[in-house]
């Protein structure tokens, strides 16, 4: 009996228990899910990107902390992934279609300029974003992001550890994501595996070509507030991603790295990432009141 389901299932229903709606919308042929909780804080709304092969779970811990201190903060299940739907008739859709559809999600469901928090692969759509959509982001957080160009080696490891062939190399994968994986993760394993198998994951990673990757140009683009957070216990993607980002980040970007962080860090260490995301959002807030400070100091 697969156990993933029913967690996820349970992690929902405490969501809507503690105020945060679970909602589906219609984006392009696909039915999206997310997660929906209205604050008392301040600033602009934060949306929450979750990795490949993952969902928006992976934000539990974080959702309901975020909601009592911002003003709004939302979770998508990307297509495919979750409890959101490809579009009928298809398996899977490439990164410039999940890009497509986050584009036209914030545009009709969040409604507004905002911060995008992404992770793995949903940081290397967030960073696409700012780049790409000024007028609709307001700062980026990319956590362990990908996005860099990749030699062929290196997507074809990434594809082969994926690949998963038994649970042994699911669970080998498993130690490379976590720093110290819980005991209960040996029962969802195999549900896992499965995600990981599924064409509408498996095959993201087979479409992934040299267009697909961030170039040094569209990282200079970034012209809002940014930063990049990347664990000293990141096992998953190349080191060689943070000395690219270091190299091709505009000047206002600002690169973290963050003592015993791994690549999940929201599942991990969901208070420091709590943490970091709130203190970001009231910096920009922050940001207006020192302008006219140093107006005001450069007058004197």
């Amino acid at each position: 009996m697969a156990l993933l389901p029913i967690l996820n299932e349970l992690m929902r229903r405490d969501l809507r228990r503690c105020g945060v709606s679970s909602r589906t919308v219609q984006i392009q042929g696909a039915e999206l899910h997310y997660y929906d909780g209205a604050g008392s804080g301040h600033g602009p709304p934060v949306l929450l990107v979750h990795g490949f092969g993952d969902s928006a779970n992976s934000w539990y811990q974080s959702l309901v902390p975020l909601k009592r201190a911002l003003r709004r903060v939302i979770a998508i299940d990307m297509p495919g992934a979750g409890r959101s739907k490809l579009p009928e008739g298809r398996d899977h859709l490439t990164l410039s279609e999940l890009y497509e559809r986050a584009v036209e999600f914030v545009r009709d469901v969040v409604g507004e300029p905002c911060v995008l928090v992404g992770n793995s692969l949903g940081g290397a759509l967030t960073l696409r974003f700012a780049a790409r959509q000024d007028e609709l982001c307001r700062g980026a957080i990319a956590i362990a992001p990908a996005g860099p160009p990749m030699t062929p080696d290196e997507l074809q490891g990434l594809r082969d550890a994926f690949a998963a062939p038994d649970r042994a190399s699911a669970h080998a994968v498993l130690q490379r994501i976590f720093t110290s994986p819980p005991l209960p993760l040996f029962l969802v394993e195999n549900d896992i595996r499965a995600i990981w198998r599924s064409p509408a994951v498996r095959k993201i990673l087979e479409s992934i070509d040299p267009g697909d990757f961030i170039s040094p140009e569209e990282l200079g683009q970034i012209a809002g507030p940014c930063e990049v957070l990347w664990g000293t216990d990141e096992r998953l993607l190349p080191s060689s991603f943070i000395e690219y980002f270091r190299k091709n980040l505009p000047p206002q970007a600002r690169i973290e790295i963050v003592h015993g962080w791994g690549h999940l860090p929201q599942m991990e260490r969901p208070k420091e990432v709590v943490e970091r995301i709130v203190g970001f959002v009231r910096s920009l807030e922050a940001a207006p009141l020192r302008a006219v400070e140093n107006s005001r100091a450069q007058v004197l």
